[in-house]
C-alpha cells in the first residue's frame, strides 16, 4: 500500500505541470481501460516479468510479494488531484457535483455488473438465495482494483462526502476529521494495534502465540470471528487510536515542519 502511494506521488509530481485536462484524461483512461490488460501475463516478458507485476499484475517474485501494483492506483491519485477543484466551489454546486458523481459511478457499476462483459475479472454468477446474490454482486476484485471496484467505492465515497457536507458542523464529522488529518499515521498505527490485539486475544483464548509470531502469514486452526466480530474489532481499534490521532493532529497544526505534511 505504502509503496503504491509513494510511486503514485512520484508520477503525480510529473503530471502536475501538465494541463488539467491531460491529468483527467490520464486518470479516466487508466481507470476505465486498465482491465483490458488483465490477460497480459508477466511471464510473457521473461526476466522482466517482475516489472509488469509492479505495474499491473500482483504476484510472488523471488524478491517480494507484490499485492498493490501501480495501475490503477496511480490513476486514482491523479483523479483525486483532478477533482480537487470541486472543493473550491461554493457549497451548493459542490454538493451537486459530489452527489451526481456518486450516483453516476454507482449506476455505471450496476450496469456493467449486469452486463457481465467487462470491468471485473470474475463475472457475477447467480446464487441460491437473495442475500448471496447481493453479496456476489458486490464481490469485486481488489488486487489490483477492477473498474467495478473503483466505481462502487468511489461512488459510495462521493455520496458519503455529500452527506457529511450537510452535517459538517456535527460531532461525528469533527471526530472523523481527526483521523483524516493524520492519514498515514493512523494507517500504520492501526495495523500494529489490530495485529497486536488479535494476537493477544488468540493467546488468551488458548490458540497460542502464533498470531504474535508470524504477522498473520499462518492462522491457528479454528481461529476467527464472524462479520459482527470484525466490525466490533474495527470500531474498537479506531476508538483506542483516537487520543493518539488527536494528539498528532494537534502537533501538525502547531508545527510547520515539512515532513509532517506526509503523515
Amino acid at each position: 500500500v505504502i509503496w503504491a502511494i509513494g510511486a503514485s506521488m512520484i508520477v503525480l509530481a510529473a503530471l502536475v505541470g501538465t494541463p488539467r485536462w491531460f491529468i483527467g484524461l490520464f486518470a479516466f483512461t487508466l481507470i476505465f481501460g486498465h482491465n483490458l490488460l488483465d490477460g497480459v501475463d508477466p511471464a510473457m516478458f521473461g526476466s522482466w516479468g517482475w516489472l509488469w507485476s509492479l505495474i499491473h499484475a500482483p504476484t510472488q517474485t523471488s524478491h517480494a510479494f507484490i499485492l498493490y501494483p501501480l495501475v490503477p492506483w496511480v490513476a486514482v491519485m491523479a483523479l483525486g488531484y483532478y477533482a480537487g477543484v470541486i472543493f473550491e466551489m461554493e457549497e451548493e454546486p459542490r454538493l451537486k457535483v459530489l452527489l451526481g458523481a456518486g450516483v453516476l459511478c454507482t449506476a455505471l457499476f450496476i450496469a456493467l455488473r449486469l452486463l457481465n462483459v467487462y470491468g471485473d475479472p470474475h463475472p457475477w454468477m447467480m446464487q441460491s438465495t437473495t442475500l448471496l446474490n447481493v453479496l456476489a454482486f458486490i464481490n469485486v476484485h481488489k488486487y489490483p482494483p477492477s473498474l467495478m471496484y473503483l466505481l462502487i467505492t468511489i461512488g459510495t465515497a462521493s455520496m458519503l462526502l455529500a452527506a457529511l457536507e450537510m452535517v459538517r458542523d456535527g460531532k461525528l464529522v469533527r471526530v472523523l476529521q481527526v483521523y483524516g488529518r493524520v492519514p498515514l499515521f493512523v494507517y500504520v498505527l492501526h495495523i500494529v494495534t489490530a495485529h497486536l490485539a488479535a494476537g493477544l486475544v488468540a493467546l488468551a483464548l488458548g490458540f497460542g502465540p502464533a498470531l504474535l509470531n508470524n504477522f498473520f502469514l499462518a492462522k491457528p486452526e479454528g481461529w476467527g470471528f464472524g462479520l459482527l466480530g470484525v466490525y466490533v474489532a474495527w470500531i474498537a481499534v479506531l476508538i483506542v487510536l483516537y487520543p493518539a490521532c488527536r494528539w498528532f493532529a494537534d502537533v501538525k497544526r502547531r508545527r510547520k515542519d515539512w515532513w509532517l505534511a506526509y503523515l
